[in-house]
């Protein structure tokens, strides 16, 4: 990490295995003949893996209920207008409409409604938009006061602005619905879960690929599932450099696609939301559909882009683990579906907690900092399979993303 010395970078250096153990080490391989559920084992196929610990995880979890307290609708106990110490002052939508179920854990302050300031008469002052960037309302219209209360029921249609977060030099713009989505996650009032999956190879082809792992974690950091799939077709390349996956682990532990599914189904609530690097692949593999398996899809490729003056340039979760997580994956270490879960959790509550100062210099170092050269640039071919590099493409095959 010494190349990192010249910009602010997180302040410990560390290793991708250190933020993946948070996952792994906190789930307990379960004999291979049970599938246990988050709370109680019980019987069921082999090859499953399941959370026996409650340490946290990276990400900043929703916080408990307390014991007894007022029902979902009644104002929080904390008094108006106060927060806790070097918390944010930001006004709690939620506290304002009487429904803040955080109470004392809030990081937002308590303030009643009828003491919200009035914000439609502010301004958002126009800055320079680059070409691309997501389209946003004109300077000079009010700020909605109802959005600052949390009940604007317009959504994009409003004509009056969201607060929108405004393109920088080098950082995306953010809508007000995906402003407001972080926030939701923030409070706790969305549960978050991250997913991956680990592929092999069916074919010669960098479009024949099979699910042969799926990691699943909480917003602790804790594993919820770990669960190795048994492809239907031969298996050509384990890819084993890259996924960490062999033919005896697979073998061994190894289930149906189908039943890896209904037990994801099973511990994935329908009102999470899905968190993951290009997570919109991942569920297309295992046919989650959002709504539906869960409610929304949260892809961190797009929150963690940067705009290097005439595009968005897209990186590797291990380029984002290493500028904004200090965190690099030690040479020859493969790919885990858990530990990789694990790491976009990690970079969810990183970006979630870091003000937008410290964002924009993230967003400038990404794009500074060299990338490490991907497996499929090292290895265009594997084992006789194409790797799927646009550039080095071997096969010929189309490709879809």
């Amino acid at each position: 990490m010494a190349a990192l010395a010249e910009t602010p970078a997180p302040p410990t250096t560390t290793t991708i295995t250190d933020v993946t153990a948070r996952a792994t080490n906190a789930a307990a391989t379960v004999p291979p003949a049970t599938v246990a559920p988050a709370t109680q084992p019980k019987a069921g196929p082999s090859g499953v893996t399941s959370p026996s610990t409650t340490a946290p995880g990276p990400a900043r979890p929703p916080a408990p209920p307390p014991a007894a307290g007022p029902s979902r609708g009644a104002a929080s106990p904390r008094a108006a207008g106060t927060s806790r110490p070097g918390r944010a002052q930001t006004p709690c939508v939620f506290f304002a409409k009487g429904s803040c179920r955080n109470g004392a854990h809030c990081p937002f302050a308590h303030i009643k409604a009828e003491e919200l300031p009035d914000v439609s008469k502010l301004e958002v002052k126009e800055e320079p938009q680059a070409p691309d960037s997501p389209p946003r309302r004109p300077s000079g219209v009010a700020i909605c006061r109802f959005f600052a209360q949390g009940l604007c029921r317009n959504g994009a249609n409003c004509r009056f602005s969201h607060g929108e977060t405004k393109q920088t030099a080098t950082g995306p713009a953010l809508s007000a619905e995906t402003s407001l989505l972080l926030r939701r996650l923030e409070t706790g009032e969305l549960p978050m879960y991250a997913l991956d999956v680990e592929c092999v190879a069916t074919g010669k082809t960098h479009n024949d690929r099979a699910v042969a792992q799926i990691g699943l974690v909480d917003a602790y950091g804790r594993c919820v599932l770990n669960v190795y799939v048994k492809p239907k077709k031969e298996v050509v390349s384990y890819l084993t450099p890259l996924t960490g996956l062999t033919a005896a682990l697979i073998d061994e532990r190894g289930v149906p696609l189908e039943e890896a599914i209904r037990v994801l189904r099973s511990r994935l609530p329908s009102s999470a939301a899905l968190v993951g690097t290009n997570i919109g692949q991942d569920a297309k593999w295992l046919g989650l559909t959002a709504p539906g398996d869960c409610a929304l899809l949260v892809d961190l490729a797009a929150l963690f882009r940067a705009w290097d003056g005439s595009r968005y340039v897209y990186f590797s979760q291990d380029h984002c683990a290493k500028v904004w997580l200090g965190a690099v994956r030690p040479p020859n270490v493969a790919h885990d579906a858990v530990g990789d879960a694990a790491v976009s959790m990690a970079l969810l509550g990183c970006y979630m907690r870091m003000p937008d100062s410290a964002k924009a210099q993230c967003h400038a170092r990404a794009l500074a900092t060299p990338r490490d050269p991907s497996f499929a640039v090292k290895h265009p071919s594997f084992e006789g399979v194409c790797q799927g590099n646009r550039r080095l493409c071997t096969c010929g095959a189309p490709h879809f993303s």
